[in-house]
Order: C-alpha cells, then structure tokens, then sequence
C-alpha cells in the first residue's frame, strides 16, 4: 500500500498552488505569521475531507462488485481527466502570477479559506486526495501498515501547507527572498510530475476496478 500512497501524496507535496499561495501570505506586510498559520489550518481541514471522503467509498464487500468497479473506475478517470486539465493548461503566465499578491492582503479568516479552498476545492488534490483515502481504506494487511500509510499521505500534504508559516516562525522576512526560486522551481517541474503520478494512478486504479467487475 506504501508505494500507491507515496505518489499521491508527493503529488500533493509538489503541488505549486499550494506552496506559492501559503508563501505569498506569508511575505505580506501586516499579520504575516498569522494569516501563515490560519492558511495551514484551512488546508488541513480541506485535506482531512477529502480524506474522510475516499475512506467511506471504499464498500463494505471484498469480492467482485458494481459499485468497487464504478468507484475505482470513477477514480480513475478523475485523475486521468485531471492529467489532461494539467497538460493542456499549460504553463502559468508570469503576470498572473505577480497579480495573486492580492493573497498578502488578505484577513486571517480569509487566509483560512483561500487554505481550505486550495486543498478542498482543488481539483488535482481532490483526486489525490480521495483516491488515498479510498487506498487505506481498501488496504485489508496489519492496522500498522495502514496507520503508516495515512500519516506519510497526510504527512507529505501538510508540508507544502505548514512550510511558509514555520519558515516564517523561524526567521520573519526570510519568504520573501525564498519566493522567486521556489516559484521557478515548482513552476518548471511540478505540473510535469503531477501529470506523471495521475496517469500512473489512474491505470492502476483502473486495473483494480477490473479485477472486481462481477
């Protein structure tokens, strides 16, 4: 189960919306610090959802079945349809970029929503999200290994959400000279690499979901 949720939840880690926008709150001028950790609150609270949601699709028979085939096969095609929007999206233009500063001037409670919003409304995190949350759920072995493999998904996802608050906890002022290069960095590679774990899990749920077709 570790080498299916390990992808998901580097998709997740390696996501640039999530990271730039915690970052972009995180240099702003007044409230920084908490509009930073109010922002790790909502992402939290938006990934624990779409978490809980893929846990209780999993069924509750374990033999061949209409509704695992359709819930795998549904899963399946998101991510698959989620690798497309990612392709043909495209790379994100520099000036839209610099007009999402309008994130630093946003209250904390905003902050908390843009946070839960990025997570819970995203829709490629939504994909990785749920069909983890649906993996665990199937995973019939030890409890442990099934603990293990929640806490590395949630792990993976909560560092993008909880980073810019504690680089900022840490050292105030030290998002702002960090933004650029991060931004360079997960703008060039991380679209790339979410395209290549949608794909690559999305067969795989299909090859399960025919496995189960009654």
């Amino acid at each position: 189960m570790i080498t299916t949720i390990l992808p998901l939840g580097l998709g997740v880690l390696l996501s640039p919306e999530i990271l730039m926008l915690g970052l972009w709150l995180a240099g702003s001028k007044k409230g920084a610090l908490l509009k930073a950790w109010f922002f790790c609150v909502g992402g939290v609270v938006g990934l624990a959802l779409l978490m809980t949601i893929g846990y209780f699709l999993h069924g509750t028979s374990h033999g061949p079945s209409w509704a695992r085939f359709y819930i795998r096969a549904g899963l399946g095609t998101i991510l698959f349809f989620t690798a497309l929007h990612l392709f043909f999206k495209g790379e994100k233009d520099p000036k839209k970029i610099e007009h999402s500063r309008f994130a630093g001037n946003a209250g904390p409670m905003t902050a908390a929503g843009l946070g839960f919003l990025v997570t819970g409304l995203n829709l490629k995190v939504a994909s990785f999200a749920i069909t983890a949350g649906h993996q665990v759920a199937m995973f019939s072995g030890p409890p442990v290994v099934r603990a293990t493999g929640l806490a590395l998904f949630f792990g993976l996802g909560f560092l993008p959400l909880v980073l810019p608050a504690a680089l900022e906890t840490v050292k105030p002022g030290i998002v702002n000279a960090t933004l650029v290069p991060v931004n360079r960095l997960l703008e060039k590679y991380g679209r790339w690499i979410g395209i290549a774990i949608c794909v690559f899990m999305g067969g795989l749920l299909w090859k399960h979901a025919l496995a189960v077709l009654p």
